[in-house]
């Protein structure tokens, strides 16, 4: 099967657009690119997922939904797209918050936070992309292994539960 390479807009560190388009992967220094990072949310748990076994980077690594924003795309759009392909879930805007942004070495990754309720027999996982999923409390969340085998992994996941472990808190 050919793989289509995407292309994304191009980003300063002050996530200022810049005027080139890039195909994924292929940036320059000084040059980013968009990602989100989606942690589905149901009552105190999470939903995770498992990266196929046939992904090159990080084969079988337990992860939060996510993807690369594409040319064109605003970041919302992304969550929207990513987790449909990936989940096969149709997520509507007032189920989804804006957490925040981190940078990385080449993107700059936004978070964002879908509350509801997810019926295990309703998601289509994109065989490509996603081997399993499971859902998990921030307990069991913390002691994955295969979770964050990468720093990059470790330090966004890190984040990215503490945020959100905090916005459960508030709630």
């Amino acid at each position: 099967m050919e793989v289509e390479m995407e292309n994304v807009d191009i980003f300063n560190k002050r996530r200022e657009k810049l005027e080139n388009i890039r195909e994924r992967g292929k940036l320059e220094k000084n040059e980013y690119s968009i990602s989100v990072h989606v942690w589905l949310l149901e009552d105190d748990k999470l939903w995770i997922q498992q990266r196929s076994n046939e992904k090159k980077i990080f084969p079988g690594l337990w992860e939060q939904s996510g993807g690369g924003v594409i040319s064109g795309e605003t970041s919302l759009e992304a969550v929207k797209r990513e987790t449909k392909e990936e989940l096969g879930l149709d997520i509507q805007d007032e189920e989804i918050t804006y957490i925040g942004s981190y940078t990385r070495v080449k993107d700059i990754v936004d978070i964002w936070l879908v509350q509801r309720i997810f019926s295990k027999d309703k998601i289509i996982l994109q065989d490509e992309e996603v081997a399993n999923i499971k859902n998990v409390t921030f307990e069991e969340m913390e002691k994955v292994e295969e979770f964050g085998a990468a720093q990059d992994y470790i330090t966004g996941a890190s984040i990215g539960i503490g945020i959100v472990a905090a916005i459960v808190a508030l709630t």
